[in-house]
């Protein structure tokens, strides 16, 4: 009874000890969440404590958590290591069943493959939010699973596999409707106009676009959004070279940017409508839209479609016959370019180091195993229970014509043998 006594206590102990410690670590969650923002280097100190304590508990879901978080700041400024702690939180949260832990995983599975998008491993990316998909679709996690699918068309439509980004794109609609979710119904639909305008049907994503200017906002300023529709539908009328029409969609466009002046929007809009001029001939009109652009031109990200402003200033003045400016934009178009390049050289480096590729291929190797050991299980005990029914089954036989024999034994008793 003592022993009894001292089990059951040391149980109790052990409980109280353990909630204790999970206690401890949810706390120090919730002050991370709080910084994130405000103070992310104490937010990743307070996640690597709680890590630390999960670990030694043996607190797999907590653990996974403060990987979550660790992961999270590290997304901007060292992507790589994000992307391989995502990976070590994956691998935790695996095995478990939970709900919550599910939940969580889902979600790890799809910044996962939004890191790789962003480093143009969109193929890799696909594949994590097929697993994604796959484990939402089951659970009912609505929510992530649109943000999942609508992430693969993207990626689908990244990597140039248009038709079934289109199709992608379309589930993301209609589970964006399902869902009433504005947001992701807008955007949702002007992915579709983009895909269906690199496929050239310039038409239908016209009227995808025509579907976002036209909707009746309830949650959202519809500024942003229709005006980017207005600019999108302008450079499919430029890829007809219909420039007339061009020119009033981003007229339009341009008054919806202007409630948010400075924006990257209100950018792409000038330069592409100072284009427009610049193919029409319209080179002075070219040249005043152009330098609009020119003043934000600071504010936007470098990217190609951005840093083109300057080779398009360079080609309009070398029109209206101002040769200096015409060589000056030009140089800045080659420093703009290979900053550009620069930065892509670190996206190759974070990428070589941490080898994204190879371990995408080593992780879903590793499910394909746990799927091949849970299928070679269930093949063992299919087998094992088989033949034991066989077994058993022989016995039964062997029983009744060992009873069938001694009871013909018994009808010759006693008759002669002659």
């Amino acid at each position: 009874k003592m022993k009894i006594s001292i089990s059951i206590l040391i149980f109790f102990m052990s409980t109280g000890l353990m909630g204790s410690v999970r206690s401890q670590i949810d706390t120090l969650h919730n002050q991370a969440y709080a910084l994130l923002d405000s103070d992310p280097d104490k937010a990743l100190a307070l996640a690597k404590e709680a890590e630390g304590l999960a670990h030694e508990d043996g607190l797999h879901f907590e653990e996974a958590n403060s990987l979550f978080i660790q992961a999270y700041l590290y997304r901007n400024k060292e992507p790589g290591k994000s992307f391989v702690i995502n990976l070590r939180a994956l691998e935790i949260l695996r095995p478990l069943d939970q709900k919550e832990a599910k939940e969580t995983y889902v979600k790890i599975l799809l910044n996962t493959g939004k890191i790789l998008k962003q480093h143009y491993a969109h193929s890799e990316a696909v594949q994590y939010y097929d697993e994604g998909i796959s484990i939402a679709t089951k659970e009912n996690f609505k929510n992530t699973l649109i943000m999942l699918v609508y992430n693969k068309a993207f990626a689908l439509h990244h990597n140039g596999d248009l038709d079934y980004a289109l199709e992608t794109i379309n589930k993301a609609i209609s589970l964006s409707l399902e869902e009433k979710d504005e947001y992701k119904l807008i955007s949702a639909i002007n992915v579709k106009g983009l895909i269906q305008k690199d496929q050239g049907l310039h038409e239908l994503a016209r009227q995808s676009y025509r579907e976002i200017i036209d909707y009746e906002y309830e949650r959202l300023s519809p500024a942003k959004y229709k005006g980017r529709a207005w600019h999108n539908m302008g450079v499919s009328y430029v890829k007809e070279k219909d420039y007339n029409r061009a020119k009033n969609a981003f007229d339009k466009a341009e008054k919806f940017h202007g409630e948010r002046p400075g924006s990257s929007d209100q950018f792409t809009t000038w330069l592409d409508m100072s284009e427009v001029y610049y193919l029409s001939g319209q080179y002075d009109d070219a040249m005043a839209t152009a330098r609009k652009a020119l003043e934000i031109y600071d504010g936007v990200s470098l990217l190609p479609d951005h840093y083109a402003l300057f080779d398009l200033l360079s080609k309009i003045c070398h029109k209206l016959e101002k040769f200096t400016d015409s060589h000056d934009y030009s140089q800045q178009y080659v420093m703009a370019n290979n900053d550009f390049l620069t930065a892509q050289e670190e996206i190759l480096r974070v990428k070589d180091q941490y080898k994204m590729e190879v371990l995408t291929a080593g992780f879903f190797l590793d499910i394909e195993q746990e799927k091949s050991k849970e299928e070679l299980r269930f093949y063992l005990f299919t087998s094992i229970a088989f033949f034991l029914v066989l077994i058993a089954g022989g016995q039964v036989w062997f029983v009744r014509l060992k009873r069938a024999i001694e009871k013909e034994i018994k009808k010759l008793d006693g008759r002669p043998l002659f």
